[in-house]
């Protein structure tokens, strides 16, 4: 092969090598660019969420507590179920006498202490207003200010280690403060967190 066709065929070579690596630039930026567009989206529906959810703050009366993570409150003019939306108590007023545990009795017993009956709470909402048992589900908070999430009960709930945080999507907007609180209490081995030989201890009172 001639030095002068060599060169053509090493010219062609490098061209198409090049336009490889800009079309591998431009791929990596588009789908940089979608991801940020997602990721903004995301952000700002959230933001967006947040926001309507502490202009919606409305208030009621708690009747009594179920259990851990229910209120009986009332609300408009009539008694409603309420459900706490991002977080699970452990079970104590199951049908299913087995699914009852001492820790759930501890669960209601906190909740207790927060909300005695006429007890005024403040209520913001989700995606969801309703549960598949026909109960509202709602943040709850101990002042009308939901600025400050150290008023959120949920929080309250899951920092002291009587609940685990959920995600029950779409009701998902306080998820990932609850399960940065629910975490520590883990690391702190708070409530259900409780090292196995004090868990058992509790649960043979």
């Amino acid at each position: 092969m001639s030095d002068e066709i060599y060169e053509i065929y090493r010219e062609r070579y490098e061209k198409r090598k090049r336009r490889r690596v800009i079309k591998t630039i431009l791929e990596v930026l588009v789908f940089m660019g979608i991801a940020a567009l997602i990721l903004f989206i995301t952000l700002w529906q959230g933001w967006d969420r947040l926001e309507d959810s502490r202009a919606g703050v409305v208030a009621a009366e708690v009747i009594r507590v179920v259990d851990g993570d229910t209120l009986l409150i009332f609300y408009e003019g009539k008694e409603t179920y309420l459900r706490m939306i991002g977080v699970d108590a452990p079970e104590s007023v199951s049908p299913v006498e087995e699914e009852n545990t001492p820790l759930g009795v501890a669960a209601a017993d906190f909740t207790k202490t927060y909300f005695p009956e006429g007890k005024e709470i403040y209520l913001t909402f989700d995606e969801e207003l309703v549960d598949g048992y026909d109960r509202m589900l709602a943040y709850v908070w101990l002042e009308e200010d939901v600025s400050d999430t150290n008023a959120l009960f949920q929080k309250i709930l899951v920092e002291n280690g009587y609940a685990e945080a959920v995600k029950y999507e779409p009701n998902d907007l306080y998820y990932t403060l609850l399960y940065t609180f629910q975490e520590d209490a883990r690391r702190e081995l708070r409530g259900m967190w409780a090292s196995e030989e004090e868990t058992q201890k509790i649960n043979q009172r």
